[in-house]
């Protein structure tokens, strides 16, 4: 494991933090934008016929020109998502492989922490009056630290699984947007 900041419990702090830096967050919003509305400018037949925020008034046989120029925006924007979240992508890629070893290292401390109190067990059955007391702390102990483990573990089976998806929400969505919308609008351009 890796010696980044933890939560409690030795639970890494990077499998609770976001998946994308500010400037990779900000071409995601713009691929998811810009995308979104390629997608619904082809599939719903939609011509703009004034853009108000750079006073442009369009006639009908504009058409192709906006679909050319939402297609270059739309390659822009993902092309520098693309460039931005590589690092994020390589990094929680490596969080999700550490939050996997966690999960199974936790999965080995319950394990062993039973074996451990069924063993103290297996010695108390045969052992005298005087050897209670010690067998009574040993399986305080050991039930303490078998609580823990299993609090540990449950705690990391929740954080692992929903880093995944939020992963999974913050790069493959985009993505997807992106490149449906790039083929939508090639098709309709050309």
């Amino acid at each position: 494991m890796s010696s980044r900041p933890r939560l409690g419990w030795g639970i890494p702090e990077a499998l609770t933090e976001e998946s994308l830096s500010e400037t990779a967050r900000a071409q995601h919003r713009n691929v998811l934008l810009v995308g979104s509305a390629a997608i619904l400018v082809v599939w719903l037949d939609l011509v703009p016929r004034e853009i108000s925020a750079i006073g442009v008034r369009l006639e009908a046989d504009d058409r192709r020109s906006v679909l050319i120029a939402l297609l270059l925006a739309l390659v822009y924007f993902f092309t520098a998502f693309l460039v931005y979240g590589a690092t994020d992508f390589v990094a929680w890629l490596r969080v999700q492989t550490e939050g996997r070893e966690l999960l199974r290292g936790t999965a080995q401390d319950r394990q062993r922490h039973r074996a451990t109190y069924e063993e103290i067990l297996r010695q108390h059955e045969g052992g005298n009056p005087e050897q209670r007391q010690e067998t009574v702390s040993r399986l305080d102990e050991t039930l303490r630290d078998a609580n823990t483990a299993a609090l540990r573990h449950q705690t990391v089976r929740v954080i692992v699984p929903l880093a995944l998806v939020r992963g999974t929400i913050d790069f493959f969505v985009p993505t997807v947007v992106a490149l449906t919308g790039i083929v939508w609008l090639s098709v309709e351009i050309w």
